[in-house]
């Protein structure tokens, strides 16, 4: 079932949204220390380096490009995979990366060591998050990485003349009521120190059961 978001940004309103927001090496430098320290925090807690990553909604790739640069700088190689519903971003994202696998959806298998979204739940209705959650579930072999805006309770805000493509919300507890995770780490990518947006982010480890 294709939702009213998807709908949305996957038109014209996500089409304005890609040529608002074109990628830029600076974008894409400044996300390498962000996801640096989160693999650091996952191989100092668990010993395990991630192999293969699979990002929901990747646009054009800032974090893709930035995972590729992060495989370099550490001689790690890593196996890249992505999803996203804009055409425009996706063309993008395909000339922008030439190492990363594009899929038309996300797998019903667990594909990548860790999956991972960067603000797309919160473009997400909340009926839908959920389930969404449970297709990543799905997918993850091991690890989930969840960046997004954050408040302690959902939270509606009008974006872009658009009342239902914006919702703030404490998205590491849901993680946590809906699934089996044990919490890796958590944190704040203040926008004044970090140049990303004021991001909350958490990551977990799926329990062994769950597995």
């Amino acid at each position: 079932m294709t939702t009213d978001q998807q709908k949305l940004w996957s038109g014209t309103f996500g089409d304005f949204y890609q040529e608002r927001n074109k990628l830029t090496q600076d974008e894409v430098d400044k996300r390498v220390p962000f996801l640096d320290s989160i693999f650091r925090s996952i191989y100092s807690v668990t010993g395990i380096i991630p192999k293969s990553v699979l990002e929901i909604g990747a646009g054009q790739g800032p974090n893709i490009l930035a995972l590729e640069k992060l495989a370099i700088q550490t001689a790690v190689p890593i196996k890249l995979y992505a999803t996203e519903v804009n055409q425009t971003a996706r063309l993008h994202l395909s000339e922008n990366s030439k190492t990363v696998e594009i899929l038309d959806k996300i797998p019903i298998e667990a594909i990548a060591d860790v999956v991972m979204t960067y603000g797309v739940l919160i473009h997400t209705h909340p009926a839908h998050v959920k389930p969404l959650m449970e297709q990543m579930h799905k997918a993850s072999k091991r690890f989930i990485i969840c960046c997004e805006y954050f408040a302690p309770e959902v939270r509606p805000l009008m974006y872009r003349g658009e009342k239902d493509a914006l919702w703030l919300d404490d998205y590491g507890s849901k993680w946590l009521t809906y699934h089996s995770l044990r919490l890796i780490g958590y944190g704040f990518a203040w926008k004044k120190i970090t140049g990303l947006d004021n991001i909350t982010y958490w990551v977990f480890e799926k329990t062994s059961k769950m597995q």
